[in-house]
This record gives structure tokens, C-alpha cells and sequence, in this order.
């Protein structure tokens, strides 16, 4: 008698508490059909983005600010250290103005590679290689810091070098390389954004940075230094 009692006393007061959790259920449901809870959950996701955000933004410019002091007590150049500063500070600003996500803090470097793609098609179009260019007006500047006098086959190598076939061919290609760089960079980097990868294109971006950027700059040398020593010769 006293078992059957407790058994029926516990049914009672489960059939008593399913009612109640239901009807809160069905509150919590109407209150979010309602808009009540929706705009605080998703408020409170919005917070913790933008305090991811503004935490790596904080992280970044520090790291800048900290790579800026040791330049400076160690007597070196700061250029590096500021062009650093306020490239983080712009793709910061950029990723607050286009909504507050990470994926906005790599807009800025992925347009980027888009203008360089199309600034070095169109010294292609115009017959005059960026490349060959950037290459010659660099010679030309290193020259006059060191103070010599180039020779008369330098000199004519320095200002027609496009008249010679052999150096505006190489240069071309070459300029052709690093169109094709940042084309796959803008690419794959594009690819990622509209995918909101936001990790993968963290990983893009070292990969494709100056892993990339050095293999281009190495191939660029090795094949400029023998064309224009050739030349000269």
C-alpha cells in the first residue's frame, strides 16, 4: 500500500511539472517569434564579434607600436615600423566600417591585389613593363647615391632599354609573373571572403604574402642582374 502510494504521488507531480516546462517552452518560442529574444541573442553575438575584432585590432597595433619602439632605441629606421602601423590601423577601420567582422579586416588587402594586377596589365598594353621600369629607375638611383659615373653602354642601357629586344622581352615576362601573383592572390583571397573563411584566409594571406612575395622578388633579381650585366658587357 505505502509503494503504491509513493508511485502514484511521483506520477502527480510529474504530471504536474511537464505542463509547466511546456508552457514555458512555448513561451520562450513565441517570444522569439515575436522578435523579443532575437535581437538580444543576436546582439550579444554581435558583441562578442566585435570584441574579438577590437581585441586583435588592439594586438595588432600594439605589436606595430612595439616593433616602432625598438627601431627607434635602436637607432634604425622607423619607415618599415610606421608603413606597418597604419596599414593595420586602415585594414582595421575598414573591417568596423564593413559591419565588424574579421573576414573585413582583409577587404582592404584583397582589393589590393586587384589595383597591382591591374596596374601591371596596363604597362603591358602601354609597351612600357613595370618591371623594367621599377628596375632601370632603381638602377639609376643607386647609381647616383654611390656616386659613379656609369659608362657610356650603361648609360645607353639605362635610358633605351626598351629599344633593346632581348631586355623588353624579359622584362615583360617577368612583369606577366607578378601580374599572375596577384591575380591568384585576389583570386583565392576573394574565393575565402565571400565564403567568410575567415580562417582560411588568415592562412592565404601568410602563404600567399611574403612566402610568395620573395620567390618573386628572388626570380626578378637573378633575371634582371643577368640581362642588364649582359647587356653592359
Amino acid at each position: 500500500m505505502t509503494d503504491g502510494a509513493e508511485q502514484d504521488a511521483r506520477a502527480a507531480a510529474r504530471e504536474t511539472a511537464e505542463p509547466s516546462q511546456g508552457a514555458g517552452a512555448r513561451a520562450d518560442g513565441r517570444l522569439a517569434g515575436h522578435g523579443v529574444l532575437g535581437p538580444a541573442r543576436g546582439g550579444i553575438r554581435t558583441g562578442q564579434r566585435g570584441l574579438g575584432l577590437t581585441g586583435g585590432a588592439i594586438a595588432a597595433l600594439a605589436v606595430a607600436a612595439i616593433v616602432a619602439v625598438v627601431r627607434i632605441a635602436t637607432r634604425s629606421s622607423i619607415q618599415p615600423a610606421i608603413s606597418g602601423f597604419f596599414g593595420v590601423a586602415v585594414c582595421v577601420v575598414i573591417a568596423m566600417l564593413v559591419g565588424g567582422n574579421g573576414k573585413g579586416y582583409f577587404l582592404y588587402g584583397i582589393v589590393m591585389q586587384a589595383v597591382f594586377a591591374v596596374a601591371f596589365a596596363v604597362s603591358l598594353l602601354v609597351r612600357r613593363p613595370l618591371v623594367g621600369v621599377l628596375w632601370h629607375l632603381f638602377s639609376e638611383r643607386k647609381q647616383d647615391a654611390d656616386g659613379a659615373a656609369p659608362d657610356a653602354g650603361a648609360a645607353a642601357g639605362q635610358h633605351d632599354w626598351r629599344a633593346d629586344r632581348r631586355q623588353y622581352r624579359a622584362f615583360a615576362w617577368l612583369t606577366v609573373l607578378w601580374f599572375v601573383m596577384f591575380v591568384v592572390r585576389f583570386g583565392v583571397q576573394y574565393y575565402l571572403y565571400v565564403g567568410d573563411n575567415v580562417g582560411g584566409l588568415g592562412v592565404a594571406r601568410i602563404l600567399m604574402g611574403w612566402p610568395m612575395f620573395a620567390v618573386g622578388v628572388l626570380i626578378t633579381f637573378l633575371v634582371a642582374r643577368r640581362l642588364t650585366h649582359a647587356h653592359g658587357e
